[in-house]
């Protein structure tokens, strides 16, 4: 896994679809990662629930994506949420022996 520079989108107000949420680089509309994970949603029959968000609009679940590039998705979300479905496989147990950051 590479280092992570996180990107911090408040000194430009830069908060769009066109920029990762993780490192800040341009990305497409096609390049897009769920907030909650699929196997979140598979396992707790998430995937079609609705959402009320704050601006009152209503998604789901499944709908419900933010920008992400390639590499960040690649390199650090996939690796992350499969350390995160693993520690669950082990109950309370395996979410307590990770970094609380990793959670966070």
């Amino acid at each position: 896994m590479t280092a992570l520079k996180l990107y911090d989108p408040f000194p430009n107000m830069q908060f769009s679809d066109k920029h990762c949420f993780l490192c800040g680089a341009h990305t497409e509309p096609e390049n897009r990662t769920p907030v909650f994970a699929t196997w979140l949603q598979d396992r707790y029959k998430l995937r079609d629930k609705e959402l009320l968000l704050l601006d009152k609009s209503i998604t789901t679940y499944g709908e419900l994506t933010i920008p992400c590039c390639d590499p960040c998705h690649t390199q650090h979300i996939i690796p992350l949420e499969k350390e995160i479905e693993a520690a669950t496989e082990q109950g309370i147990t395996g979410l307590q022996v990770l970094e609380p950051k990793k959670l966070f």
